[in-house]
């Protein structure tokens, strides 16, 4: 059988992003930040792949893979989670470290909104915030799961499409902009839950 070239650029296209520069200077100071918590110390391994997560957002979504970018910011506040419920429960390392199930976002999430208290702490004063990233969360899952003509590449690289459809790379910047620094604050303020 013949192989057939595939065209893998077909509908990617770069976007540009702007303030990419400050972006980055935000994610180093997070990194930057390591905690001195003995039970916590390995806490700073996963604020660092938080980080990285949000540095190949900004990459991929450059290089015109936006779906994967929205993907990567999401994984973000996903592993920064973790990290809290693994430090308040270390007996669970075990069982995560052999990939059992049970570690789902929102299942560590409602665990530490009813059991962690600096998490618990956090939330009740900074409600409306954590009430935004979960709505955040669910809208980047739209993208990431090809929900709306929004999420299609060849849509909203086509000009005809983009008018028939009534959707832009202008708006796809935006919400990634929107997106990208909700998920920097919310690495930062988890970061600083662990430091509590």
């Amino acid at each position: 059988m013949e192989n057939i070239a595939i065209q893998d650029n077909w509908y990617i296209k770069p976007l540009e992003l702007p303030n990419v520069e400050k972006f980055v200077s935000d994610i180093n100071n997070i990194s930057f930040a390591t905690t001195g918590f003995v039970h916590a110390w390995e806490s700073n391994l996963f604020f660092d792949e938080a980080c990285q997560l949000i540095i190949n957002a900004i990459k991929l979504f450059q290089l015109g893979y936006f779906d994967c970018a929205f993907y990567s910011l999401r994984q973000s506040i996903e592993t920064s989670i973790g990290i809290i419920y693994l430090t308040a429960n270390p007996n669970k390392e075990d069982e995560w470290k052999t990939l059992l199930s049970g570690f789902e976002s929102g299942k560590m999430t409602d665990w530490l909104k009813n059991n962690e208290p600096t998490f618990m702490d956090i939330r009740e004063k900074m409600h409306g915030f954590f009430d935004n990233v979960w709505k955040v969360q669910k809208r980047m899952n739209k993208y990431i799961h090809k929900q709306g003509y929004a999420s299609f590449y060849q849509v909203t690289r086509n000009p005809f499409l983009v008018q028939q459809k009534g959707t832009s790379e202008s708006q796809i910047i935006m919400d990634f902009e929107y997106y990208l620094k909700l998920c920097i604050g919310a690495v930062a303020i988890y970061r600083l839950a662990i430091d509590s």
